[in-house]
């Protein structure tokens, strides 16, 4: 399948109905369909992308979400991310953490996400350690 990519169209943000599906539009990164829309899963540029398929010589247009440079790199924690942190602080019944990687991206200097993991959500092994130190 032959490929060509063309420049951002726009910023979006999650929600926004980008184009129709029944006009000949796919799906592709950062985006899902639903009543009949592309809309954009995150926040990010819109790209179209033609596929050129070489049996039948049929163009389609794939519509994207992506970070300006083209990539697909997670800037902000999901649901069911896997991300590393760094305990900041532990409490008796909680231990805040800054988010320094979301799966294999390393957040860029500035940008930060802080969070909370509850005692009842940590591991069995490790619910025992967590106290916090007395002076």
């Amino acid at each position: 399948m032959e490929t060509t990519t063309g420049p951002a169209v726009r910023t979006v943000v999650p929600g926004d109905a980008l184009y129709s599906s029944k006009e000949g539009y796919e799906c592709g990164r950062g985006v899902y369909e639903l009543r009949g829309f592309i809309r954009a899963a995150r926040v990010g540029h819109l790209f179209l992308t033609e596929k050129t398929n070489p049996s039948n010589s049929k163009t389609t247009k794939v519509v994207e979400v992506l970070n300006p440079d083209g990539s697909f790199k997670h800037q902000v924690p999901y649901i069911g991310a896997i991300v590393t942190a760094k305990v900041i602080e532990i409490s008796d019944s909680s231990a805040k953490c800054i988010v320094v990687r979301i799966e294999d991206t390393i957040l860029q200097k500035g940008a930060t996400f802080s969070a909370v993991i509850r005692k009842q959500d940590m591991r069995d092994d490790v619910k025992l350690d967590v106290s916090s130190h007395s002076c």
